[in-house]
């Protein structure tokens, strides 16, 4: 790892979710910029030992989120007036991909991020239910978000549904 490091100017993360931190970690340390697929981190604790490995070394973190190209080439970016809701739903069939984190940080995740760039204020409730069917985490999860202007998110994420199904209103 060491020579690997020595022998790049940037670290590209693309492990699977639960190694993140620790591969980005590694970047850090050796004073590398890190690019990381979402998320970034699945612990707040790996999430702070991040951004202070950051900072310590002065050099850039970025976490990749490809659906915000998505929504940008869409227009969802560049709506001139608050939304007032926005509805997403989000489910797969089963699969072995991405079961070492829960539904939220695999899909769901791309959902929240939208509703943060569209919305100018911060989340002021959080209500939701899910289930975890094989044990790896929940893999499915529907939230409703309230906001502090009014805006409201719902998210409807499942990898265990029977059918795929993306659907999404602003």
């Amino acid at each position: 790892m060491d020579a690997f490091l020595a022998a790049v100017d940037v670290v590209t993360v693309a492990t699977p979710a639960v190694h993140h931190a620790k591969a980005a970690l590694a970047g850090l340390k050796a004073g590398k910029p890190v690019y990381s697929e979402k998320p970034l981190a699945v612990s707040p604790e790996d999430a702070d030992a991040l951004i202070a490995a950051t900072a310590k070394a002065g050099v850039p973190l970025a976490c990749g989120h490809q659906e915000r190209a998505v929504f940008q080439a869409m227009g969802l970016l560049d709506i001139p007036e608050q939304p007032l809701r926005l509805e997403s739903v989000r489910r797969g069939t089963p699969s072995e991909r991405s079961l070492d984190v829960s539904v939220v940080l695999d899909l769901m995740i791309h959902d929240i991020d939208l509703a943060l760039a569209l919305c100018a204020a911060d989340p002021v409730a959080v209500e939701g239910e899910g289930e975890a069917d094989r044990g790896f985490g929940l893999d499915w999860v529907k939230v409703e978000a309230t906001f502090a202007n009014g805006f409201t998110a719902v998210f409807d994420s499942s990898r265990v549904a029977q059918a795929r199904e993306r659907t999404m209103k602003v």
